[in-house]
């Protein structure tokens, strides 16, 4: 069982003892006194500590013992494991460090990184692009690209083989949002374009290879950090060159993505819709029409069924990249 880091159980005991020493007759916590001690506290705290002071105050403001949180802590830090165990995308190597996920150190995940391929433009890797959080049937994409592009590119291969428009930011990450390695572009300060305020490594910069090069290693995509789309990108193959351009091989799920339209919820909806719309009843039929702003059944179907998967009209699109 994972135990109480140091610093969680001292914050977590004088953060009770202050609550503890501040009580009125009746038992109610004094706030006012309480808070004054946090305020001080934080003054004296460095930056990277003060975020992890407001969530252990939260806890112990509303009660919480050590010994609760730590029971809370094991708790969570074993089914965390156990999910991820159960899921596709884990890696057996993620026991050995915190699971993305875990509140308290934020999912920050241990990093495989690569010296690019020397002979990358002589290989294909060959990828799976899959829907996280979406089952039964799993929703994914295989392509080949050659082996020597950057992220950049993978970004648009990605967004052309799940039907995304690229109107939105977007970065790669060892675990979703974890920042330990962030694949991205940034801001330009000076036009206030569009762009990440942090990243690790430049997407243009940075080729595929240097992360992403031999059979399981894999990736995790943000595609819109409001719809917030989760696609794992994992190696299945590394070849001899094949292709001089991206192909989409195969898939499962014929139902791509629809931007500004929902994220994952919306797309499992939209999913069953399409198989199963004579099934619903008329006040489901008016309820789907109002959620996505639709006057008619035939305007939104006419929406779903333009979001199904052509493999010509993707591999197209690739073709011109």
């Amino acid at each position: 069982m994972a135990k109480m880091k140091k610093w969680e159980r001292k914050m977590a005991n004088d953060l009770l003892n202050a609550i503890q020493g501040g009580k009125y007759d009746d038992g109610a916590p004094d706030m006012n006194g309480m808070e004054q001690k946090a305020h001080m506290a934080m003054g004296s705290l460095s930056d990277d500590k003060k975020g992890e002071f407001a969530l252990m105050y939260t806890l112990a403001s509303n009660g919480v013992t050590p010994e609760e949180y730590a029971q809370f802590y094991n708790i969570f830090h074993a089914s965390d494991i156990v999910a991820g165990a159960m899921s596709d995308d884990f890696d057996a190597d993620d026991a050995n460090y915190p699971v993305a996920g875990n509140l308290f150190d934020r999912g920050r995940c241990e990093v495989r990184e690569y010296q690019p391929l020397e002979d990358a433009a002589e290989r294909t890797l060959v990828l799976k692009i899959q829907m996280k959080g979406i089952a039964k049937p799993p929703m994914w994409r295989e392509v080949e690209i050659p082996a020597d592009y950057n992220f950049m590119q993978l970004h648009e291969v990605i967004q052309a083989v799940m039907g995304l428009d690229d109107h939105h930011l977007w970065q790669f990450n060892k675990k979703a949002y974890d920042d330990t390695l962030q694949i991205g572009f940034e801001m330009d300060e000076e036009c206030f374009g569009p762009g990440l305020d942090y990243i690790t490594h430049d997407a243009e910069e940075t080729l595929v290879s240097k992360f992403l090069q031999k059979k399981g290693d894999k990736l995790e995509y943000v595609y819109d950090f409001g719809d917030d789309w989760i696609f794992v990108v994992e190696v299945k193959d590394l070849v001899a060159k094949k292709i001089e351009y991206p192909v989409c091989m195969k898939f499962k799920s014929e139902l791509n993505a629809i931007d500004d339209f929902g994220g994952i919820w919306a797309y499992e909806e939209s999913r069953r819709d399409l198989k199963e719309w004579g099934k619903l009843s008329e006040k489901e039929k008016k309820q789907r029409m109002e959620v996505h702003g639709f006057d008619t059944e035939d305007e939104y179907l006419e929406l779903l069924n333009s979001h199904r998967i052509s493999l010509d009209d993707i591999n197209e699109a690739l073709m011109l990249m």
